[in-house]
């Protein structure tokens, strides 16, 4: 997932995980408040996340990714999160 993230949207930040299967995503560059990043990444990239506001302020502009499911699941994700940054 860091390699994707380097490689293809350097802009977006991967946090370490500390945990198992949840991987944060620090989303900040692209420049939108919570509501905006919300609608964004379900009406544009298709993808359903934890948002980072829920666990507080200091998480507004994160993502939080599960990442325990399929790579192929996984990949999918990626790329139409990748094709919708682009199309910004």
């Amino acid at each position: 997932m860091r390699d994707f993230f380097k490689e293809r949207l350097p802009e977006i930040k991967v946090i370490a995980p500390e945990g198992l299967y949840l991987v944060w995503v620090d989303m900040r560059s692209l420049d939108m408040d919570k509501d905006e990043l919300e609608k964004f990444m379900l009406g544009k990239a298709y993808l359903w996340l934890d948002e980072g506001y829920i666990f507080g302020t200091g998480g507004e502009g994160f993502g939080r990714f599960n990442v325990a499911c399929p790579l192929s699941i996984l990949q999918c994700a990626l790329e139409q999160l990748e094709k919708a940054i682009k199309e910004l």
